[in-house]
């Protein structure tokens, strides 16, 4: 075997420019062993980056719906606390309960607090309508006519819902509707009168109250 200063001059300087190539593409090969046909792995990765975006996105769209359930929920939330209090002042102004003795004093009270002296409370009976009740009470009373005027007023600003209607009045001593009799009026009245204050009361569920 013939050394290699024994070879020719060319054949030497062929060696020399191919060792090289060599050298480098056994190093490319050792470092980068996965290096050739990437087209399909990167293919996957696209098809991977693309899926995972999209799950990203229904994640984030399904966000915003709990956010807009969440928004309603504590609407619905306020609302039905505003509805409860409402049903209570309800409850307040049409009660249950009939409650002549407490409707009566609060005539009365709207009376003496006018400068009305109220003679006579006479129940009427009882007007059962679909939801609720009519409780409706004859009264006979005395006064001014600005007194009366502020009676009509108080009754019809009470808490409790309360109509006034049928009303008679006339001069002290002569011929009134509903003035049963005369009284020892107080001095600087003017004026009698009747007339008929009704008020409500809700209807229990399934009953139906007699009529008097």
């Amino acid at each position: 075997m013939k050394k290699f200063s024994d070879l020719p001059l060319v054949a030497q300087l062929g060696i020399f420019l191919l060792l090289p190539a060599i050298i480098i593409g056994v190093s490319e090969f050792a470092y980068f062993p996965f290096a050739v046909q990437p087209s399909g792995t990167l293919q996957e990765w696209g098809d991977a980056n693309t899926a995972q975006r999209k799950k990203v996105a229904d994640i984030d769209a399904q966000n915003k719906k709990d956010q807009a359930i969440e928004k309603d929920l504590a609407k619905m939330q306020v609302e039905s606390k505003q509805l409860e209090a409402k049903l209570v002042e309800l409850r307040g102004i049409v009660p249950f309960d009939k409650d002549v003795d407490g409707f009566i004093k609060g005539v009365r009270d709207s009376a003496n607090n006018s400068g009305v002296v109220v003679r006579r409370f006479t129940p009427v009976n009882e007007v059962s309508k679909e939801y609720y009740v009519e409780l409706p009470l004859e009264i006979e009373f005395d006064g001014t006519f600005h007194s009366m005027l502020q009676f009509f007023n108080r009754v019809g600003s009470m808490s409790r819902i309360a109509n006034v209607s049928n009303v008679a009045a006339g001069p002290l001593g002569g011929s009134v509707k509903g003035v049963h009799k005369k009284y020892e009026y107080a001095p600087g009245e003017s004026l009698q009168a009747s007339c008929t204050v009704t008020t409500f009361f809700q209807k229990e569920a399934g009953k139906t109250p007699a009529k008097k």
